[in-house]
C-alpha cells in the first residue's frame, strides 16, 4: 500500500459524486468510501483499489499483482484521475472570491487518455448514463472486469438514481445527426 500525498483541502465527497455518476459498470466500483477499477497499461492489467485516508492527507492506494511491474505508472495516472497535484492556495488566490464556495475542489482526470475520449465522445452523443453502459459495451480494449473483485452490478448511475438519466443544458435530450436524419 502506498500513501498519494494531496494538498488539503480535498473535496472526496465531490469527486467521488461525480465519478460515481460516470462510473462504468464492471470496470468502476465505489464501496466502503473507496474506489475500486480494472485498468491496463503497457501490456499489464489488474485492479487498483483507493480510499482516502483524511488524517495522513493522501489515497491510500493497492495494486494487484498485474499491475506492480508498472506501480510508478499507475500511481501518476491516479494522481491525474483525483487531480492530486493541484494547490487549493494558488486555486483559491487566482479565483478570489469565486473559489470560497468550494474549497478544495478538483478537477477530475482520467487515467487513460483513449478511455477519456470515448466517454467524451458518448457524452456528447447520449446521457451520462447510457454513455457508462456503452463504454461496457465497446471494451474491446481487454480490460479486467472489476466484478473480479466483487463489483457485480457496481457503478450504474441510473440504477442508484432511479433510473433517471440527468438533464441536459436547455432541456435537451436528443440531438439530431448533422445531415437531420434523426438523433442518436
Amino acid at each position: 500500500m502506498v500513501l498519494l500525498p494531496w494538498t488539503p483541502p480535498y473535496d472526496w465527497a465531490w469527486m467521488v459524486g461525480f465519478l460515481q455518476a460516470r462510473a462504468v459498470a464492471g470496470v468502476e466500483r465505489f464501496h466502503d468510501g473507496g474506489y475500486s477499477r480494472s485498468f491496463g497499461v503497457e501490456g499489464h492489467r489488474g485492479l487498483i483499489h483507493l480510499a482516502p485516508d483524511e488524517e495522513a492527507q493522501g489515497l491510500r492506494v493497492t495494486l494487484s499483482p498485474g499491475l506492480q511491474p508498472v506501480a510508478e505508472i499507475c500511481y501518476a495516472r491516479i494522481g491525474q484521475l483525483f487531480d492530486l497535484a493541484c494547490d487549493p492556495r494558488q486555486v483559491a488566490g487566482a479565483l478570489g472570491p469565486l473559489a470560497e464556495a468550494r474549497p478544495g475542489l478538483r478537477l477530475p482526470g482520467a487515467l487513460d487518455a483513449f478511455e477519456q475520449a470515448v466517454r467524451a465522445v458518448l457524452g456528447q452523443l447520449v446521457s451520462v448514463a447510457m454513455a457508462a453502459r456503452l463504454c461496457v459495451i465497446s471494451d474491446a480494449r481487454g480490460a479486467v472486469p472489476c466484478r473480479s473483485a466483487g463489483a457485480e452490478g457496481a457503478g450504474d448511475a441510473a440504477a442508484t438514481r432511479g433510473g433517471a438519466d440527468p438533464p441536459r443544458p436547455g432541456g435537451a435530450q436528443r440531438r439530431a445527426a448533422p445531415d437531420g436524419a434523426g438523433g442518436y
